[in-house]
């Protein structure tokens, strides 16, 4: 990107990625499932399955975790369920 001083040509940059928007978001969906209890958890494989937290595709072969919580389910990438841990220490 090339800047320039003439005010006409370019927007001041200005804000963020929207990282701390989404990272919120997450969290607030995992608290949210946490606050069904302690969840059973299953680790494997995954098929191609999409996190129900953030929404990214975690591929094939990659690691899933499968949280189940009073017959609520919550398919989860890596990332994703360390936040899960994360609230769950916090809440108790």
């Amino acid at each position: 990107m090339i800047l320039t001083f003439m005010s006409h040509r370019l927007r001041p940059i200005a804000g963020a990625d929207g990282a701390t928007e989404n990272e919120g978001r997450i969290r607030r969906k995992v608290r949210a499932f946490a606050s069904f209890g302690t969840p059973k958890t299953f680790v494997g494989e995954s098929r191609g399955a999409t996190c129900d937290a953030c929404g990214r595709k975690i591929f094939v072969g990659e690691v899933e975790y499968e949280a189940v919580a009073n017959g609520l389910q919550m398919r989860l990438e890596s990332a994703c369920y360390l936040v899960l841990v994360d609230e769950l220490e916090t809440s108790l």
